[in-house]
């Protein structure tokens, strides 16, 4: 999924890796940013399946994401091109 999104938005997303699990395989997040010459400005951090049985919370990272990207990036909706910049 995470592949997809930085694969639609190349110009505004990086996929990283935070490290990997204890069986070897990547930890994957995405770095959105939109105006990157742009210095010291705020950050927002969504995380997900923190905890066991929590499978709802990485649909709700993943949801608010592609929101943020589809209506800022996409639509220029005003309010989430604020959050971009």
């Amino acid at each position: 999924m995470l592949t997809r999104v930085s694969q639609d938005f190349p110009e505004i997303t990086k996929l990283n890796s935070i490290g990997q699990s204890s069986e070897g395989r990547d930890i994957p997040y995405i770095e959105i940013d939109a105006n990157p010459e742009k210095k010291d400005k705020p950050a927002i951090l969504i995380t997900g399946a923190t905890h066991a049985r929590e499978m709802i919370s990485t649909s709700f990272g993943v949801y608010q994401m592609l929101k943020l990207l589809k209506k800022g990036a996409v639509d220029k909706v005003e309010k989430y091109q604020d959050l971009l910049q």
